[in-house]
């Protein structure tokens, strides 16, 4: 069981970890302002692996609360899979490798994947201009991160049952005069 709780909690650093990756990648090609989505997602990677270094500690010091680690838990658990769901539904028109001219409106005027933009006396200017390479960059990397969050989501789900099972066996054994 030990064994399982660790490698779970290490594909959560991972998960994570690409998550962050993504984010900070993202960020750093913003041209105009920022998108909020984004910078939720690069706190959600950040709180992934936070949450699961405390999962990691909780194995060795037995002082931790269960109510402490299965709150931690729950927050990375709503973070991740919020984030995740948003940017899916924010691309959900998207295609990330069609140059239709309606995927390309649609790849301009969303804001994970033009890069922010202003306004102009002659109009609306995002991003890279029309530079569209850029804008199916930014999609790709919008979906992996969407994707990687909702993995890390589904990871921290199974890890609190892991962990709900791990505690509750815990405090069986203790009642029964034998603890483990």
């Amino acid at each position: 069981m030990t064994l399982a709780r660790i490698v779970m909690r290490s594909v959560q650093i991972v998960f994570s970890a690409v998550v962050l990756g993504l984010s900070i990648k993202l960020i750093q090609d913003q041209v105009f302002g920022t998108s909020r989505t984004i910078n939720v997602a690069a706190f959600s990677g950040a709180f992934g692996i936070f949450a699961a270094l405390v999962g990691l500690a909780s194995l060795w010091l037995t002082a931790m609360s269960p109510t402490v680690l299965s709150a931690v838990d729950g927050l990375a658990t709503g973070f991740q899979l919020a984030v995740g769901i948003t940017i899916a539904v924010k691309l959900r028109h998207i295609t990330c490798a069609s140059n239709s001219d309606m995927n390309r409106y649609r790849l301009y005027r969303n804001d994970l994947t033009n890069g922010g933009c202003i306004s102009q006396k002659n109009g609306v200017y995002c991003g890279h201009g029309n530079d569209w390479g850029y804008f199916h960059e930014r999609c790709r990397m919008s979906s992996a991160d969407s994707a990687f969050l909702i993995m890390a989501g589904a990871v921290f789900v199974l890890q609190s049952v892991l962990t709900y099972i791990h505690f509750r066996r815990a405090a069986r054994d203790h009642r029964g005069g034998t603890f483990v």
